[in-house]
């Protein structure tokens, strides 16, 4: 009853979905702060009715930042879409600037954008966390380890080497800096012997030496080129001129000019245009950010799960 008659200021929603929290308030507002878990369930659903319904066009409620983009009529050919329970008093909607098929190819160059630098993560993952760690696992079956000294120096040099962050120098040439962790992996992906040797040194002693500590430092530099993967990984975005394309279709001026002729405030073509293209860019975000952390979130998982299973045996 509380969502259907009192107004939402702000939906939040968890990472995949399932929980959802409205913000209400007695004063209507014209806009609602959507989570860019929320705005990607709202991408999501566009390109699931797009598919099903072969719809082109769609509105939805205004979001925090464009209520200039409301309109005081809506062409009726226009789909409605929002995700979430709201009152009927939220009345405010905008286009979407994107057509169905436009808004899916968006869609698809950001995982293309993000698939192999995940596919690469993976790989490295597994080689250097996931391996040393299965080689420890299988050493000290049989070896006492009552006040979990292995198990911590494991930990804390994954926390030093892996875990703790550090200031990099950004560089604006993705495709080059991706080669490049390639090329640096290459040297510092440790083979089963290298995995065995840590996993050797940290069992026998915090302090490893001679040929024992050339590996274990070889470990190091593995997992901080691990490192640096996902701090890329997480600067990723689209470039600025790919998404410019989206604004330079004829279906989108006309979409801007009925915009400007019919919006609530008084606002030229142009800076519908320019509203609209900073709008596009929240969408692109919002997909990304979600994808990023959802990959983020596996990773994080698989190590407490780890540690967990570790400390149950």
């Amino acid at each position: 009853w509380m969502l259907d008659n009192i107004p939402s200021i702000a939906v939040f929603s968890s990472l995949d979905g399932r929980i959802r929290m409205n913000v209400l308030d007695a004063e209507v507002t014209g806009s609602l702060y959507l989570d860019q878990n929320m705005k990607k369930l709202t991408l999501e659903r566009m390109i699931e009715t797009y598919s099903n319904e072969h719809v082109e066009r769609f509105s939805t409620i205004v979001w925090t930042g464009y209520h200039y983009l409301s309109l005081n009529k809506m062409p009726p050919s226009i789909k409605y879409v929002k995700r979430g329970k709201l009152s009927d008093s939220e009345s405010d909607k905008m286009i979407f600037p994107l057509s169905g098929k436009n808004l899916k190819k968006l869609i698809q160059e950001c995982d293309q954008l993000l698939d192999p630098v995940q596919d690469f993560l993976q790989e490295l993952y597994d080689n250097i966390v996931s391996g040393v760690y299965d080689h420890i696992r299988e050493k000290i079956e049989n070896i006492p380890d009552d006040d979990g000294a292995i198990d911590g120096r494991f930990w804390t040099l994954l926390e030093n080497q892996f875990l703790q962050s550090e200031e990099e120098k950004k560089k604006n040439d993705q495709v080059s800096v991706f080669r490049d962790l390639r090329n640096e992996a290459e040297q510092t992906v440790l083979s089963e012997k290298d995995q065995d040797a840590v996993a050797e040194a940290l069992i026998l002693s915090g302090e490893p030496d001679g040929q024992v500590l050339k590996t274990y430092s070889h470990y190091g530099n593995a997992c901080k080129v691990l490192r640096k993967t996902v701090k890329y990984y997480a600067s990723i975005l689209l470039p600025q001129k790919q998404l410019e394309r989206y604004g330079e279709s004829t279906e989108f001026k006309n979409m801007t000019q009925y915009v400007a002729e019919n919006s609530i405030m008084p606002l030229s073509a142009e800076r519908v245009k320019l509203i609209y293209r900073l709008y596009i860019y929240e969408c692109m975000f919002a997909y990304l950010y979600w994808k990023k952390k959802n990959q983020f979130q596996s990773y994080h998982m698989v190590l407490r799960k780890l540690l967990e299973e570790q400390n149950e045996s």
